[in-house]
């Protein structure tokens, strides 16, 4: 489960370097939404990352407070 959490975190990271750099390149301005679509995918990517590690180390240390 660290593993997965750990490829979202990274996913999330390279969305939001995806959308830095394409940001400075470009600066076109597309839909509406449409330049902040990797800036919320990869926040959303990142907070899922830091949920899935939360949720691991709570349950380690509950198992193990009770074992």
């Amino acid at each position: 489960m660290l593993s997965v959490a750990m490829i979202t975190i990274i996913g999330g990271v390279w969305d939001i370097l995806t959308f830095i750099s394409g940001y400075a390149e470009y600066k076109i301005v597309r839909g509406f939404g449409a330049d902040y679509m990797h800036f919320i995918a990869g926040m959303i990517l990142i907070g899922v990352g830091i949920l899935l590690i939360l949720y691991v180390l709570k349950r380690s240390v509950f198992t193990e407070r009770f074992r």
